[in-house]
C-alpha cells in the first residue's frame, strides 16, 4: 500500500522560473489579464453606465422635491454618495467572496440594507412633500386675483345674472361677454395654481414631466427605475469582480482545498499538490529529441497517479502551467507542435515502465507510479 501524499487545506501553488526561483508563468498571468479585460467590457463598462444613470436619476429625483438651493446641494451629495456606494459594495464583496467569505457576505447585507433605506426614504419624502412658503407678493398677488374672479364689471354682471351664470346664453353679443368672463377666470385660477404651488429649483432644471400622470406617481415611477439601475450597477459589479478574483488565483495556482479524505492510519507528512506533480515529472515524463508528449494525454496518466496515491491533483489550468513553465526553462529543447488539430510538445515522451517509489523533493514520503501500457 502506497503512502497517501494528502493535502491540508488551501494553498498557492507556485511554478518554476528558468533560474529556479519560485513565481507563477507569464502565461498563466496573461490569460488572467485577458480574463479580467473580458469581464471589464462584459461587466465593468455596464455596471459604470449603470452606475452613472443611477447617481443622474438619484439627482434628479432629490432636486425635484427640494425647495431651496442649499437642498439640491445637500440632496446631491447624498446621492452621489448612494449611488458610489451602491456599486462599491458588491464589487468589494465579489473581490472577498473567497478570501474573507464573512466580511463579504456584511457587505452584500450592508448593500440590500443600502437599497432598502434609499427606497423608503424616497417614499417617505414623497409622501411628505412640503410645499414652499408664499412671499408677501405672492400672497398679495393671489388676493388680487381672487377678487378679479369675484368682482366683475356691472354691464358684464348683468349678463352673467340673465344667462344664469353664463349656463344659457342666447344672443352672440352674451356669448362673447361668456366666453371673455370664462377666459379671465380661467387665466386667473391658473396663475393662482402656479403662486400657491411657489417656486422651487426644480422650476429652474426642470426635472420632467409626464403628461396624464400625478406628480406622485410620476415619482414614484422615477425612484423605482433608480432603485433598479442601483441593483443592476451592483450587481453587475460583483460578477465583474469575482470573475476577475477568479482569474488571478488561477493565475496563482490556488487550489481549493479538496473534502476531507477517509482517516489513514499512519498516514505520512503532507505534501503540496505542487511536489506531487514534481514527482509525478520526474517520474513519468522523458527527455526523448524524436518523441512527442500529448498534453492531455498526460494530464490523464498524471491525474491516473494521483488517483493511485489517493491525493488530489492540481487543476487542469495549473497543471498545463506547469509543463509550459518547465518547457520553456528547456532553452529550446522543448517546443510546442500541432499535428492533425491536436497539440503536442515535442521533445518529450511518457515512460511506459514502472518507475516504483520516487520521493518527494522536500519530505520523505513516496509516490507510485503504476505501469503504463
Amino acid at each position: 500500500m502506497p503512502p497517501l501524499i494528502g493535502h491540508d487545506g488551501p494553498r498557492t501553488v507556485t511554478f518554476g522560473k528558468p533560474d529556479g526561483a519560485p513565481g507563477a508563468t507569464e502565461g498563466a498571468y496573461r490569460t488572467a489579464r485577458l480574463y479580467s479585460r473580458i469581464g471589464t467590457v462584459v461587466f465593468g463598462v455596464p455596471c459604470a453606465i449603470l452606475t452613472a444613470v443611477s447617481i443622474i436619476m438619484l439627482v434628479d429625483f432629490a432636486t425635484d422635491l427640494a425647495a431651496t438651493w442649499a437642498q439640491v446641494l445637500k440632496f446631491t451629495a447624498i446621492a452621489v454618495a448612494m449611488g458610489l456606494a451602491s456599486t462599491g459594495l458588491p464589487i468589494w464583496a465579489g473581490l472577498l467572496s473567497v478570501s474573507s467569505p464573512k466580511e463579504s457576505q456584511m457587505m452584500m447585507q450592508s448593500w440590500m440594507g443600502l437599497l432598502a433605506f434609499a427606497g423608503l426614504a424616497m417614499v417617505f419624502f414623497i409622501s411628505r412633500l412640503d410645499k414652499p412658503e408664499l412671499t408677501q407678493d405672492a400672497l398679495a398677488r393671489i388676493e388680487e386675483l381672487r377678487r378679479i374672479i369675484r368682482v366683475m364689471p356691472s354691464a358684464e354682471y348683468a349678463v352673467w345674472q340673465r344667462t344664469e351664470n353664463c349656463t344659457a346664453p342666447d344672443s352672440t353679443n352674451e356669448r362673447t361677454v361668456c366666453a371673455r368672463i370664462a377666459e379671465r377666470d380661467r387665466q386667473a385660477n391658473a396663475e393662482i395654481a402656479s403662486l400657491e404651488s411657489g417656486w422651487t429649483p426644480a422650476s429652474t432644471i426642470g426635472t420632467g414631466k409626464v403628461g396624464e400622470i400625478s406628480e406622485n406617481l410620476r415619482r414614484l415611477i422615477a425612484a423605482a427605475f433608480t432603485l433598479l439601475a442601483m441593483a443592476g450597477a451592483g450587481a453587475l459589479g460583483r460578477w465583474g469582480a469575482m470573475g476577475h478574483a477568479e482569474a488571478m488565483r488561477q493565475a496563482d495556482g490556488i487550489v481549493t482545498a479538496p473534502p476531507a479524505a477517509p482517516a489513514v492510519v499512519n498516514a505520512p507528512a503532507m505534501t503540496t499538490p505542487l511536489d506531487t506533480a514534481e514527482m509525478w515529472f520526474s517520474g513519468r515524463v522523458m527527455p526523448d529529441p524524436s518523441g512527442k508528449m500529448s498534453p492531455t494525454e498526460a494530464l490523464a496518466d498524471y491525474e491516473a497517479v494521483c488517483a493511485q496515491n489517493g491525493v488530489p491533483p492540481m487543476s487542469k489550468g495549473s497543471f498545463y502551467n506547469l509543463l509550459a513553465a518547465k518547457a520553456k526553462a528547456s532553452g529550446g529543447a522543448i517546443t510546442r507542435g500541432k499535428s492533425n488539430g491536436s497539440h503536442f510538445w515535442l521533445g518529450w515522451t511518457l515512460a511506459t515502465a514502472d518507475m516504483g517509489s520516487l520521493p518527494a523533493p522536500n519530505h520523505d514520503d513516496l509516490i507510485a507510479l503504476p505501469y503504463r501500457s
